[in-house]
């Protein structure tokens, strides 16, 4: 079945946690780039959805997916902080091989002390 490629993606930080005081679990990662990718490797072609569980510090993040080039999708992205996740999914139409998956966001918030652009908590992420 599909997979993401979290090696391969692009302005993805590296897995994190668990930050039990406010509830978030083990690998997660944040999204560090307000332009980010997404590779999605598939030996069989066809529709799947993706779906992401998210927390976003950003009050109103607004998000643009494109796949592989196409039409790009306009979706908004509930911010209610970290404490509390909530559930985004994606129409995929995926091809063998890699697909390309572009994530483009309106905002981000700077971490204090490394100066990191934290735009999306990713939580979960899996494919039904």
């Amino acid at each position: 079945g599909p997979r993401l490629r979290w090696d391969l993606s692009k302005g993805i930080g590296p897995s994190e946690g668990p930050f039990p005081d406010i509830g978030v679990p083990a690998d997660v990662r944040w999204v560090v780039a307000r332009d980010a990718r997404l590779v999605v490797e598939t030996d069989a072609p066809g529709p799947v959805r993706l779906t992401l569980r998210y927390r976003c510090l950003v009050p109103r993040q607004g998000m643009r997916v494109t796949q592989d080039g196409g039409a790009p999708v306009q979706v908004d992205i509930e911010g209610a902080g970290l404490r509390q996740s909530a559930e985004v999914v994606f129409d995929l139409s995926l091809r063998a091989g890699m697909n390309d998956v572009a994530l483009a966001f309106t905002g981000g918030v700077k971490e204090p002390g490394t100066g990191r652009d934290l735009v999306l908590l990713v939580e979960q992420a899996g494919f039904g």
